[in-house]
């Protein structure tokens, strides 16, 4: 089966993304985590989405997504441990999905989703993928929209502080 190619190089660090790709990232890990091995993870995954003002709508449909990757998958879903500081394959796509839903590119997100699930698996996903967008774009926590190169871009300016980082930090 075809992998689908991520707009993230291999390469990327966590530090070299901006909040709303890292938040979602470790939502994602928690979420894995929470389901794998509960003692692992001191907090509910749900607590940083509420703090972040995002409506159970939102969170429903992410718990949905993960739901559908944990269970029927046609390639595996490369997430990373909670302190791992690099970006994994799964993790890329996924942040590559919600930004082009945010985007309105739902063709390109379908063709990703569909690499991963049967397709009427894939049609779900693709709903709860943009229920879950939405409720990202509604509190602005907006995944930008990457190519390859933007991956290596140099990030060492000094960042602004913003409600979703302060959320992190």
């Amino acid at each position: 089966m075809h992998v689908p190619v991520s707009t993230y190089s291999a390469k990327t660090l966590l530090s070299e993304l901006l909040t709303p790709e890292i938040f979602v990232v470790l939502l994602i890990r928690l979420r894995v985590a929470a389901q794998f091995d509960p003692g692992s993870v001191p907090e509910d995954w749900r607590d940083g989405l509420r703090a972040a003002g995002v409506q159970r709508e939102g969170i429903d449909a992410f718990d949905m997504l993960m739901h559908l990757f944990g269970s029927v998958l046609h390639l595996p879903l490369d997430v990373r441990s909670l302190r791992c500081g690099g970006l994994g394959q799964g993790e890329a796509l996924l942040l590559q999905t919600i930004s082009l839903l945010q985007h309105s590119r739902n063709g390109e997100a379908e063709a990703i989703l569909g690499q991963w699930l049967p397709p009427g698996m894939s049609r779900i996903a693709m709903q709860q993928a943009t229920r879950f967008g939405r409720a990202l774009t509604s509190v602005h926590l907006v995944i930008p929209m990457r190519h390859c190169e933007a991956a290596h871009m140099d990030f060492s300016r000094q960042p602004t502080l913003d409600r979703g980082a302060a959320l992190i930090h």
